[in-house]
């Protein structure tokens, strides 16, 4: 375990991030046994204690947390489709599961030797604002498919899933702006789940928020 803790050089902060969500989720899974639910309460648990240890170690800019990522993708696209969240479940299926492995392999090609940390970047004010116009235009038309499906909360649903896969790309391409997407988009994921009444998942999405401010800080201050 300290051979562990030592080669990815956790600090405190992280480590109480990962021992939060961890407990929650094992106390709830724990609970949900006699009950007989203890099976979405099982990919509760799997999807939080991947998850958290994939965004952390995104944010300290280790590759390895894209393969904590893919673990987390497929639990968390069950417990999605259990909720009616068909947005969030087309977006882990179809575009998390291969960005995962592509951006582990572009990370791959772009670390520092030294720490073995990926090498950031930032936006210009131009890039940055073209990107909002397009985002919200796009978020509109995703919005109006949901609902032809169906699904539960369209808009808020559809936000995310848009500003996610805006995120990811920024991710794979190392740019620091990346956190600012994942900050709205973990504020209104943690709604959602809020509303769905799932308290692991809340949990877990309240840790990647304040883990999103936390990557934005470390990235911009490594950003070329």
């Amino acid at each position: 375990m300290k051979q562990f803790i030592k080669s990815f050089e956790w600090n405190w902060f992280e480590l109480t991030l990962i021992g939060t969500v961890f407990i929650t989720a094992l106390y709830f899974f724990i609970v949900a046994i006699p009950g007989g639910g203890w099976v979405l309460s099982l990919l509760d648990l799997v999807a939080a204690i991947a998850g958290i240890f994939s965004v952390v170690l995104c944010a300290k800019g280790k590759k390895s947390g894209f393969i904590f990522g893919l673990v987390n993708v497929i639990a968390y696209s069950i417990i999605a489709f259990n909720s009616l969240y068909f947005g969030e479940v087309m977006l882990n299926v179809l575009f998390y599961v291969p960005m995962n492995i592509a951006s582990y392999f572009l990370w791959k090609n772009n670390q520092k030797t030294d720490k073995q940390e990926v090498i950031c970047r930032a936006l210009n004010w131009k890039q940055i604002a073209v990107g909002i116009v397009v985002i919200a235009v796009i978020t509109f038309l995703y919005h109006l498919v949901l609902v032809s499906l169906g699904g539960a909360m369209t808009l808020l649903d559809g936000t995310t899933t848009i500003l996610s896969i805006v995120a990811t790309i920024l991710m794979a391409t190392r740019y620091s702006e990346q956190w600012l997407c994942w900050i709205v988009t973990n504020v209104i994921t943690v709604i959602m789940w809020v509303i769905a009444a799932n308290p692991v998942m809340v949990v877990m999405w309240s840790a990647y928020l304040i883990n999103a401010f936390y990557g934005y800080w470390r990235w911009r201050k490594n950003s070329k």
